[in-house]
Parts: structure tokens; C-alpha cells; sequence
């Protein structure tokens, strides 16, 4: 690399901050929602089940905080 040259990185999500389980229930559906992760994710990662039709929460998976 030179002076004056622009680098680009681009990166899969975050990758986020601490253990996704103490993550604000409430929090998640906007996350899929928004793309950031799927509704599988939801649930293995972050212990949130959420129904595919309407994004609510139906439950959690009894690990999430």
C-alpha cells in the first residue's frame, strides 16, 4: 500500500460484543428483522424462538438471560 490509497474492508455482521444470551430479548426480533441474523439464529444463538409470519417472540429457549 501507498500513501493516499483507501483500503475497504468488508466483513459477515459484527460479530458482537459478550455472550448473545444476555442480549435484550426484546432487541432480537429488530435484528432479524433488519437482516443482521436469520430465525435460526435467533434461536441457537440467542435462545429466542420468534414466529416466521409475524417476528414476535413466542418463547425463549430457557438459556437466554
Amino acid at each position: 500500500m501507498n500513501k493516499g490509497d483507501i483500503v475497504r474492508l468488508i466483513a459477515a455482521t459484527g460479530g458482537g460484543w459478550g455472550n448473545p444470551y444476555e442480549r435484550p430479548v426484546e432487541a432480537v426480533p429488530k435484528d432479524v428483522r433488519d437482516g443482521h441474523i436469520t430465525l435460526e439464529m435467533s434461536e441457537k444463538d440467542y435462545g429466542v424462538i420468534i414466529d416466521p409470519d409475524t417476528l414476535e417472540i413466542t418463547g425463549t429457549t430457557g438459556e437466554q438471560g
